[in-house]
């Protein structure tokens, strides 16, 4: 099998909360062996720091009996909490900055920027100096480690992101199950239909990411409206994760190319988080485009369009 230049569209670099501590350096080499020549990458969805034995999250959300609260938590190695504080405005500026930094000292590989957007507690100004200030490639809205959807976007924001001509990543997601607790709440508010309906009206460049969990009515929208395209990754965890997915599937990339063409998809890897079990973080997988390539010769899709998901697309996509 030919081996296809790639342009990874949707990755993670950082520790995250109650995920992967994912790091550029564990990244580049297996990468590069499967011919990816640039990535585009955002800080872990719920940034965490590790300083004198100590973690330190400068936002997660919490439920209490008003409602949806944000805190920055200090906790020790174990996990215990030792101090809970509310969590101040543009809580992700730090892990931001220091991903435009480690992108610019990287001189092996191409790292594009963009960085993670908290609808409710950036400012507009913060907003605007991540698109516009920093050399940004695309802005990344993960709704569950917000706890934000896309009726939280303001106008202003809107208004922001269209000047700077950049696309979103947003993630999506879903829950079959009745939405018993805050989690599945909000996996249910950043279903993918309502993020294709958002991106349809307000006409910004938008990645559904996930395959937009094989929604069947988000894929048509996103089919018929230039300006959505869907991320595929991370096709293990959702095979594993079931009731994350709008419809039953026993082969999750069969389906998805099945169900939109090979132009409106993005190569993507989702380092770190591509895994067969949540929490074995470690047993990274760098097998997907193998899989893909299987898929699509099962589905007689032919190489010209296989380079179409691998890099062309990204490339147009992102005005690389």
């Amino acid at each position: 099998m030919e081996t296809y230049q790639k342009i990874d569209t949707h990755s993670h670099f950082g520790a995250t909360y109650l995920g992967p501590k994912n790091k550029i350096e564990d990244y580049i080499l297996p990468a590069k062996k499967i011919g990816i020549k640039a990535c585009i990458a955002s800080p872990g969805p719920s940034p965490e720091f590790t300083t004198n034995n100590q973690l330190y999250n400068p936002c997660l959300w919490v439920k209490n009996r008003d409602g949806i609260i944000y805190v920055q938590q200090k906790r020790d190695v174990l996990g215990n909490i030792l101090k809970t504080e509310t969590a101040k405005d543009n809580p992700y500026h730090d892990s931001n900055i220091a991903l435009f930094h480690q992108s610019a000292r990287e001189n092996r590989f191409t790292i594009l920027v963009m960085p993670i957007y908290h609808p409710i507690l950036d400012s507009a100004k913060e907003l605007e100096s991540m698109l516009i200030k920093y050399p940004s490639v695309a802005l990344k809205i993960h709704g569950v480690a917000t706890f934000t959807g896309p009726k939280n976007i303001s106008l202003h924001a809107i208004d922001l992101i269209k000047k700077s001509k950049k696309p979103l990543v947003i993630h999506t997601d879903t829950s079959l199950k009745k939405p018993e607790t805050a989690l599945m709440q909000i996996c249910k508010i950043n279903n993918p239909i309502d993020w294709a309906m958002w991106a349809k009206d307000t006409r910004i460049p938008t990645v559904l990411a996930h395959g937009a969990r094989l929604s069947e009515k988000a894929i048509q929208i996103a089919e018929s409206t230039p300006n959505i395209m869907l991320g595929i990754a991370p096709d293990l965890l959702i095979m594993e994760e079931p009731n994350r997915l709008a419809i039953t599937t026993d082969d999750y990339l069969k389906d998805l190319l099945s169900l939109i063409p090979p132009s409106k998809l993005l190569f993507d890897i989702d380092f770190g988080w591509n895994v067969k079990k949540r929490n074995n973080w470690e047993n990274r997988d760098w097998q997907m485009h193998k899989r893909i390539e299987k898929t699509t010769k099962n589905l007689k899709i032919d190489n010209k369009k296989l380079e179409q998901i691998f890099c062309n697309n990204a490339i147009n996509f992102f005005s690389l």
